[in-house]
């Protein structure tokens, strides 16, 4: 992505188009795009500012195409000591972007995880944290965190449990091993796996698909969703009948471009 569509964050390890409807976030940090502090604060400065972009309808976050996976988890050589890196990030006195799974949840448009590639650690809880997920064929999945001995960040338990069950989730946590595109699709890791060989296009053809769909209705789905598991049924049956009151009505239904606010 280049241009004066396109913003830059953490020295441009992070980048953020405004194409609304469909805006892309892309992790660039070669040769791995591992989660180091500046991609996470990068990560977390980016989502800010697409929540403040009224039409878009769907963010999709991938790895660059010069890395060679989507997001590997930390840098453990960094992590672990073996390589220092003269930073301005603290993460310890300012942990606010550790909140990017909620901000995320938070906004009204879909967040897809593009899996270009493997992703591990926090590069899973990332993924985890959209709403979809599409994998390369030669993706794979790990939890990863037992192995360097922590037990998990960017709310990759909470969003295993809450989308898989506690179940799947602590047999992933506690049992961190190389999970293919397809197992992930067969548990409902994934949407939908593609041939790495056509995995940009044929991800390019599946946000299109959601970007096209009425900015209302990608909205109020997203809210839906997010209401199910908040609320008991009647209560949320109440919501639901709300709003779709509102949008089955003559002028709604007849604008395809409606943007009211139907929350």
């Amino acid at each position: 992505m280049t241009g004066s569509d396109v913003s830059e964050f953490q020295g441009g390890i992070v980048r953020l188009s405004a194409d609304a409807p469909l805006v892309r976030l892309t992790i660039e940090n070669p040769p791995m795009n591992a989660m180091t502090p500046e991609v996470l604060v990068g990560l977390w400065e980016a989502a800010l500012q697409a929540g403040s972009y009224r039409t878009m309808r769907v963010l999709l976050i991938r790895g660059g195409k010069e890395g060679r996976f989507f997001c590997p988890g930390a840098d453990l050589d960094r992590l672990q000591g073996r390589k220092t890196v003269d930073s301005q990030v603290n993460l310890s006195t300012d942990p606010r972007p550790f909140d990017l799974p909620a901000m995320l949840g938070e906004l009204s448009a879909v967040t897809v995880a593009g899996l270009n590639g493997s992703a591990a650690g926090a590069g899973f809880g990332l993924a985890m944290a959209c709403d979809l997920r599409f994998a390369s064929s030669a993706a794979r999945l790990n939890s990863a965190f037992l192995d360097v001995g922590v037990a998990g960040d960017l709310g990759l338990a909470w969003s295993l449990t809450n989308k898989l069950g506690p179940a799947r989730a602590a047999d992933i946590m506690y049992r961190p091993r190389k999970i293919t595109a397809e197992q992930a699709q067969a548990i409902g890791l994934v949407s939908e796996v593609f041939d790495d060989a056509v995995f940009d296009d044929e991800l390019e053809t599946a946000v299109q698909a959601l970007a096209a769909a009425k900015p209302a209705a990608i909205r109020g789905m997203k809210d839906n969703l997010g209401k199910a598991t908040a609320l008991s049924r009647r209560a949320y049956l109440r919501h639901e009948t709300g709003r779709h009151m509102i949008m089955t009505s003559p002028e709604v239904l007849a604008d395809p471009n409606y943007e009211g606010d139907v929350l």
